[in-house]
């Protein structure tokens, strides 16, 4: 059994370039049931304000946690 290989598409580069962190910036999630400040991530600043489901260990469910100012 012979088997032949296109040898211009197995040197086919792959090029992935990473976002740029220029227009990030810091936030931190608050829950909206008892207030605690739990998470922090970043987000881009020129868009709304970001609303997430995750888990308070305070209230010891998922709730919603809001980006505080």
């Amino acid at each position: 059994m012979n088997i032949c290989y296109n040898s211009s598409s197995s040197k086919q580069k792959e090029e992935f370039f990473m976002a740029k962190k220029e227009n990030r910036g810091k936030i931190t999630l608050t829950c909206t049931v008892c207030g605690k400040k739990e998470y922090r991530s970043e987000k881009q600043r020129d868009t709304e304000r970001l609303t997430l489901n995750k888990y308070c260990s305070q209230c010891q469910k998922h709730t919603a946690h809001k980006e505080d100012k």
